[in-house]
């Protein structure tokens, strides 16, 4: 990013400065009137404006290829980037701003819109960000999410600018979010799917809730187990559930238990394996969760957090748990929360995948398969371009 400031008489004058020189899909930082004039000067003379912006360099020549090719990236970046790398926190517009610095400047509040107005972004583009942002996106990530949709589109050139714009936030969200499928693996060696997370998350009724999605309305070869040996109320409501599915449930206490349960069940399509709920403030409990987890490769092991928790809470929960080999994320108690910004904000953050959202406490009604459609659907839940 390359950034500048400008002074001139009045904002308008600042402005046709930066778009001369940025080009229009430059964004301001700040904007803040001052006086040049000193002491009896200073109360007669007029106030100037001084404007500062950021554009990246070259931003009118992007082509939907650099868009692509990220996306053609994503796997081999994800697999040589630690997860803590990816959990920088993000620079918004100009280097070495961070987004508390930019949260403290004048353009956001009743600055920001007149000011993106006056640099060319439609009133449909301001709806699309005065939404996004209602639902809790952070500052940084929906003006980011703007810039580019409106960089790798030409909405004004279309008729239907609404239709056009979603078309565009749609095509970004496809690149920028993961999603995972579950490890329906069979033929001698069943997928496995480890469940991770805090203490009340929703563990074991999203288990649950997929043991019956495979095994009742799929047919699918199903077997459940568990790790969660400190609760005897956990294992006998897992226990519960199998009765009720008619499904193999084993209580995991060692290691040997462990190659016992992959030869007896290595005919099945899928294993689900619960754990306890582990705090991810102890180092100790995470540190005797990864001792006990398998290492095989075909082990997968998904991260539950809640709807309800905030964005930095969800990232230091997520930051703690990356001991272990996360394979992706499991959004739970969407329907608790009346905001989905602060977890899209971690999936977009993070980029771990994630494989299925729940919407309830029915078994196994309310559960949803991650899709960029419902993810849309609920960034955009009370706007009126959905």
């Amino acid at each position: 990013m390359q950034y500048k400031r400008y002074e001139a008489r009045t904002l308008k004058e600042a402005l046709t400065q930066v778009k001369r020189e940025l080009g229009p899909n430059a964004l301001i930082l700040s904007t803040r009137s001052f006086r040049k004039d000193r002491g009896m000067l200073a109360l007669l003379g007029r106030p100037w404006m001084e404007v500062t912006a950021a554009a990246e360099p070259m931003a009118t020549e992007r082509k939907e290829g650099d868009v692509q090719g990220r996306k053609d990236n994503r796997e081999s970046m994800s697999e040589s980037l630690p997860l803590r790398a990816k959990m920088m926190p993000r620079m918004a517009f100009a280097e070495g701003l961070t987004r508390e610095q930019l949260l403290g400047r004048q353009t956001y509040g009743s600055y920001l819109y007149p000011v993106l107005s006056q640099l060319g972004f439609s009133e449909v583009l301001l709806d699309l960000l005065r939404r996004l942002e209602a639902q809790g996106i952070e500052s940084d990530i929906s003006l980011e999410m703007l810039q580019r949709i409106r960089s790798n589109s030409d909405c004004s050139e279309n008729p239907n600018e609404q239709v056009h714009a979603l078309k565009a936030l749609r095509d970004m969200l496809k690149i920028q979010i993961s999603t995972v499928d579950i490890p329906l693996l069979g033929k001698g060696k069943p997928g496995v799917m480890t469940m991770l997370g805090p203490t009340g998350v929703g563990k074991t009724t999203t288990l649950a809730k997929l043991a019956a999605r495979f095994a009742l309305a799929q047919g699918r070869r199903v077997a459940l187990a568990t790790l969660d040996t400190y609760r005897i109320a956990a294992v006998e409501q897992l226990r519960i559930y199998a009765t009720i599915m008619g499904l193999p449930l084993e209580v995991i206490r060692d290691s040997s238990d462990l190659l016992r349960l992959f030869k007896v069940y290595s005919e099945y399509d899928l294993i689900l394996l619960d754990t306890a709920g582990r705090s991810p403030n102890n180092d100790r409990h995470l540190q005797d969760l990864m001792e006990a987890l398998p290492t095989d490769n075909h082990v997968h092991n998904f991260l539950l957090v809640s709807a309800t928790t905030s964005s930095s809470e969800m990232m230091k929960i997520i930051e703690r748990f990356s001991v272990v080999n996360l394979t992706g994320l499991i959004v739970t108690k969407v329907d608790e929360s009346s905001l989905f910004g602060p977890v899209f904000n971690v999936l977009y953050t993070t980029e771990l995948p994630v494989a299925c959202i729940t919407t309830g406490q029915k078994v196994p009604d309310d559960l949803e398969v991650a899709h960029v459609d419902h993810i849309m659907k609920r960034l955009l839940a009370s706007s009126a371009l959905a």
